[in-house]
Formats: C-alpha cells, sequence, structure tokens
C-alpha cells in the first residue's frame, strides 16, 4: 500500500495533512499487527476500534482520524470509525 492511494481521495487535503494522515494510518495498521499497510480494509474491525477506544483522548482523536482517512482510501464504508472521530 502507498500513500498515491490516500491522495487520490484526500484531493482537497495538503501535502502536510497527507503525510501526518499517512503516518497515523502507519501507526493504526501497527496497533492492529500488521508489518505494514494492508491492502484491503479488513484490518479496520471491530476488536482495533475497541482498543482505540480505550485509548486517551489525543491518541483516540489521532487513531479515529487514521482509521476514518484509512476507510476512505480503501472506500469502504465503516460508519463506526465515523462515529468515533465524531464523538473524539
Amino acid at each position: 500500500m502507498s500513500i498515491a492511494r490516500l491522495r487520490k481521495v484526500c484531493t482537497n487535503c495538503k501535502e502536510s495533512s497527507i503525510k501526518t494522515y499517512w503516518a497515523n494510518i502507519t501507526a493504526l495498521s501497527k496497533i492492529a499487527g500488521k508489518k505494514d499497510v494492508p491492502e484491503s480494509a479488513g484490518w479496520l474491525n471491530a476488536a482495533l476500534l475497541k482498543r482505540v477506544k480505550e485509548m486517551p483522548l489525543q491518541r483516540r482523536k489521532r487513531y479515529a482520524t487514521a482509521g476514518l482517512k484509512a476507510a476512505q482510501m480503501y472506500q469502504a464504508k465503516k460508519p463506526n470509525w465515523s462515529k468515533l472521530m465524531t464523538a473524539a
């Protein structure tokens, strides 16, 4: 998986924002136990969402946004990540 896929869906984002999103998506994938960012959205599951919900607020905000951006990157509907980001 490459950052190019994120750039395609984040057309109004500045380059610095894209780099930040990518770094956070990469960190989130490592929390999920992945070596690198996977090719599909299957890793954005309920178990990972639960782990993120249990984090302190600052980390929860960062990883909720990363989960939402990753779902957009995969063009997958993951409403729970959107709800978590809004709640944080």
